[in-house]
């Protein structure tokens, strides 16, 4: 007996913050991928500080809904897990370009000025999408996590992006050995890399935020990149 596919229609969702106080430049954008067994609406509420800057801010679901918690009842979402896992990052990879699609097509935004952040399994992800090249990114932050193995044979293809690696030195969940070893990988590879440490566990403080979009203007005036 074999397991057989049947692709079908399946909806998705994800989590938007614009800013309150637009300006006449469009804003840079920053698509947030959360991580396990989190749900899009809360965590888009880390980046509430950024609600006074000239960004906005979009978090998808990962389309795996679950019960973190039984009593209560609690929902959390996984982007994938060993079952079917090629085929689940291909979904993946899908819903993200389309995702893409439906924002140029509904907000202004800069497209010259597209970041990528993952945060703990969302990293994993966010590194896989930069590998498949769906959508323009002129920098990725990685929160809280390492680089998955079948990554590490694409990277030098993605030199040319810049990586911001943000990590606490107090994380009980992803030891922060973790992101010393990716920190030297990339070195390793000759990327334009940054790594910031700082004291707590396995979160993104507001302070940490405040990094992210500083570090993200930044490159967004060194970084080049075709129109999609």
């Amino acid at each position: 007996m074999a397991i057989r596919r049947l692709k079908i229609e399946k909806t998705a969702y994800y989590a938007q913050q614009e800013p309150e106080y637009p300006k006449d430049d469009p804003p840079d954008l920053l698509i947030a991928l959360h991580g396990y067994g989190q749900l899009a609406e809360k965590f888009l509420q880390t980046f509430t500080p950024l609600k006074n800057r000239n960004i906005t801010v979009v978090a998808p679901q990962a389309s795996n809904q679950f019960y973190v918690k039984l009593t209560p009842k609690i929902i959390g979402s996984t982007w994938l897990t060993q079952f079917e896992r090629d085929q689940a990052i291909e979904d993946f990879l899908n819903y993200m370009q389309r995702l893409f699609a439906n924002l140029q097509s509904e907000i202004s935004f800069n497209p010259q000025a597209v970041f990528l952040l993952g945060f703990s399994q969302g990293v994993s992800m966010a590194y896989r999408l930069l590998c498949a090249k769906r959508i323009p990114v002129a920098g990725l932050v990685a929160c809280s996590a390492d680089i998955p193995g079948d990554v590490l044979q694409h990277l030098p293809g993605l030199r040319q992006t810049p990586i911001l690696i943000t990590h606490g030195n107090d994380d009980s969940i992803v030891p922060r050995t973790a992101a010393e070893a990716a920190l030297r990988e990339l070195r390793k590879q000759q990327f334009n890399v940054e790594k910031y440490s700082y004291p707590g566990g396995h979160v993104i403080p507001s302070f940490v935020v405040e990094k992210i979009f500083n570090w993200c203007s930044v490159q967004k005036q060194t970084t080049n990149l075709p129109s999609f």
